[in-house]
């Protein structure tokens, strides 16, 4: 991809990716939006039902006891959900990035900087809680109400019933309207996003291109998302006069910058001074590259802290093209993947045979469960079978992952009521077949969605990348195929050396 100069001055800095890539991102994108929505509902709807259920005395006895006077456990875990949700904002942040080519250089940490989106489209997660937050009280609410109608009629002598409906109310209002706010505030961002990548396409086409050449490199001290920064001075010819431009450069120290490499510039010969109409793209294949690289490395953080920042991603280490390693660790992969899919199978038969359909989340929850682990099996066996589409949807494993990850906790707090409830309700001891249906499930739950987490975002882009490459084409040729603004690049490196190369390259 080609970047503007007005995306690597000032505070932005150019994370350029080919133009296969960065659709791949864009679809991605929209599929974190709706996950990170669906969450933000789920869990304040599950809450405020939780609330209401109480006020209307819906939920069993043990726990309506309870909440008086626990109620601080009540708020502190409500604390910490909120907590984590906020946070798992971070998964729409990458790919918003790298859709776009470019971002923001976010707070100094112990691993450096990490990139956060354009100060456009900074709203994008804050639109999503809010509108999440305000349709998960509605929902929460009006699930409960629905209940207390079929089951008693509702409770309006409640002291608790009227302050609770109007504080709810107002808070409904206010996130309402601050989702209202940032909405406008993203789409407009959004359309000036979508109006330079417009012209982007229209230099490319019709502008004029010339080669510029790296006249002064200045090591900014400082590194985004594990990268080194550089200040650059590039010279061009345009309009019979030499110009000289200023940016911002980010690359791994394998590839550092020196006087003399170049940059294919393309410019708007009516519109020469503007920024948005410069674009560059800087060549990889046949350049030379700094000798001494190391004081390019990030800093070890020393102690627990992490280690010394990367000379190159992952994918361009040859270590981390070992097959043989690779197919043992996909056979420990694929053989775990089954014996979750099986025991979550198992546990819907026995919860069913023991519990019935009590409570109504439970089956549900692990009807999904047991199709997430399904599908990490079918992802093994296309590996084995060296299926080469996995690499290009890579993705779509990321998120079986994490549905896996997100439904384990309804199901295991089913598991957890039903057991209280149980022991609550009896004065002896639980049956044995309830002992051990509740004990299996819990397991299979717990293990299994930690563990299909844990292989979709980590184990398996190694082995897809190892697995789906034929000839592995030197470094140079891959870094440059996967940030050029030329759709045929990547291509090219399928015919030549029978390689996939794609949006996984892009996670190391």
């Amino acid at each position: 991809m080609a970047f503007s100069l007005s995306q690597a001055t000032g505070k932005s800095y150019p994370l350029p990716w080919a133009p296969q890539i960065r659709r791949k991102y864009r679809s991605v994108l929209i599929s974190r939006i709706g996950a990170l929505l669906v969450r933000w509902v789920a869990v304040i709807g599950v809450f405020t039902w939780f609330c209401a259920a109480w006020v209307l005395a819906l939920l069993p006895s043990w726990i309506m006891e309870t909440v008086p006077t626990a109620g601080w456990a009540l708020l502190l875990f409500i604390a910490v959900a909120l907590f984590l949700l906020r946070i798992s904002g971070d998964s729409v942040k990458t790919p918003l990035i790298r859709t776009l080519g470019y971002g923001r250089a976010g707070i100094n940490t112990v691993s450096g900087r990490h990139s956060k989106p354009s100060e456009s489209l900074a709203h994008l997660t804050s639109a999503i809680a809010c509108g999440g937050a305000s349709l998960g009280i509605v929902l929460g609410t009006a699930v409960a109400f629905v209940q207390a109608a079929i089951s008693s009629g509702l409770v309006y002598e409640s002291s608790l019933l009227m302050p609770f409906c109007a504080g709810l109310a107002g808070l409904v209002g206010l996130l309402a309207s601050a989702a209202v706010r940032t909405t406008k505030k993203t789409i407009a961002g959004w359309r000036d996003e979508m109006k330079q990548e417009q012209i982007a396409s229209d230099v490319l086409a019709h502008g004029k291109h010339v080669v510029g050449k790296v006249t002064k490199v200045k090591f900014a001290k400082s590194w985004l998302d594990q990268q080194p920064i550089f200040n650059l001075c590039v010279e061009y010819e345009a309009a019979d006069e030499t110009r000289t431009i200023k940016f911002h450069y980010v690359d791994y120290p394998k590839w550092a910058p020196v006087i003399g490499n170049e940059f294919e510039i393309w410019f708007d010969p009516d519109q020469p001074d503007d920024p948005r109409y410069i674009l560059l793209e800087r060549k990889i294949v046949g350049q030379t590259f700094a000798s001494e690289i190391e004081y390019l490395r990030r800093p070890a953080a020393g102690g627990d802290g992490p280690a010394l920042g990367p000379a190159e991603p992952e994918w361009a280490q040859p270590e981390n093209h070992n097959r043989t390693t690779t197919t043992v660790k996909l056979a420990f992969q694929l053989f775990f993947a089954i014996l979750f899919a099986t025991g979550s199978a198992a546990a819907i038969i026995a919860w069913i045979m023991v519990f019935g359909a009590s409570p109504w989340w439970m089956l549900p929850c692990l009807l999904i469960l047991t199709a997430a682990f399904s599908l990490n099996v079918i992802c093994g066996v296309s590996l084995l079978k060296r299926s080469q589409w996995l690499i290009r949807t890579t993705w779509a494993v990321d998120t079986v992952g994490w549905i896996a990850y997100t439904f384990m906790f309804p199901t295991i707090t089913g598991v957890a009521i039903k057991t209280v409830t149980l022991l609550w309700d009896t004065t002896s001891s639980l049956p044995v077949e309830q002992v051990v249906v509740l004990v299996f499930t819990g397991f299979v739950t717990v293990v299994g969605g930690i563990a299909s987490v844990i292989s979709s975002t980590t184990f398996h882009e190694i082995i897809a990348r190892v697995f789906t490459a034929g000839t592995v084409p030197p470094a140079e040729e891959v870094h440059e195929a996967l940030r050029s603004s030329d759709p045929g690049a990547l291509e090219t490196l399928e015919k030549r050396y029978n390689y996939i190369a794609g949006a996984l390259h892009t996670r190391c």
